[in-house]
């Protein structure tokens, strides 16, 4: 799948569909990323980890991006976007 804004630049390959594997070791990566400052990041750092995470744990697919050099307004789309759909890979459907 295919994560596209135009007006900011942005295109990305997410892995489609999300698998348990990712899911773990997005997590893992965050964990590691954030270490004991995961609760004092700000928003626009926790969205800069999100997108960090989301590659290092195969969510996002190869190459990586240096999102230092993102706008912040991109890092933060991609960040939102990863967490709705984490949260949707997360979600057990009504039985």
């Amino acid at each position: 799948m295919k994560l596209e804004h135009a007006k900011l630049g942005i295109s990305v390959e997410l892995a489609d569909p999300i698998k348990q594997r990712h899911v773990e070791a997005f997590f893992k990566a965050k964990r590691e990323l954030d270490g004991d400052n995961a609760i004092r990041l700000s928003s626009p750092e926790e969205y800069g980890s999100v997108v960090r995470s989301a590659w290092g744990g195969g969510v996002l697919l190869p190459p990586a991006q240096d999102v230092a050099e993102w706008s912040p307004a991109a890092v933060r789309w991609l960040g939102q976007k990863l967490d709705r759909l984490i949260g949707e890979a997360l979600s057990i459907p009504p039985e």
